[in-house]
């Protein structure tokens, strides 16, 4: 239920909702999410945030409005997506963790994820049709003569 009509302390202040990040938070924590990034055992991004009071989602909005934080997530991704993916060539982390996960970390992977997948799908329609094929030539065939 809202204010009474004319309560002076209910008109706010034409601005919205208060915001507890500004933009200057955001470039700060796009900040912090580099040097984060660059540290040793920065091996999955989403402790960063975690440590930070913000979740996922949080990050994917401010990406969206703020150019900065949206280059530094990019940064950080791939910064730790190689890590990632020295330790499991050198044996310091699970080489299948790391492979189901490198998607996430690696667009170019990402995008070879796709393609294949997108292969996979024709070549399944394709077999499907072959066999359609193969069943009706053989409903139609002439009998074979002994």
């Amino acid at each position: 239920m809202g204010a009474p009509k004319g309560n002076q302390n209910a008109k706010g202040h034409g601005c919205g909702r208060p915001r507890k990040w500004t933009d200057e938070h955001i470039e700060a924590e796009a900040d912090f999410l580099l040097e984060w990034a660059n540290r040793d055992d920065a091996i999955v991004l989403g402790t960063c945030y975690g440590l930070r009071g913000y979740s996922y989602e949080k990050s994917v909005a401010w990406a969206k409005q703020n150019e900065w934080f949206a280059e530094a997530k990019e940064l950080a991704k791939t910064l730790v997506g190689a890590r990632r993916e020295v330790g499991a060539l050198k044996g310091r982390l699970d080489a299948g963790l790391v492979k189901a996960s490198l998607g996430t970390y690696d667009p170019e992977y990402r995008a070879f994820l796709k393609e294949m997948k997108r292969d996979q799908i024709m070549e399944d329609i394709s077999n499907e049709q072959a066999a359609k094929d193969i069943s009706e030539y053989i409903k139609t065939r002439p009998p074979v003569k002994k």
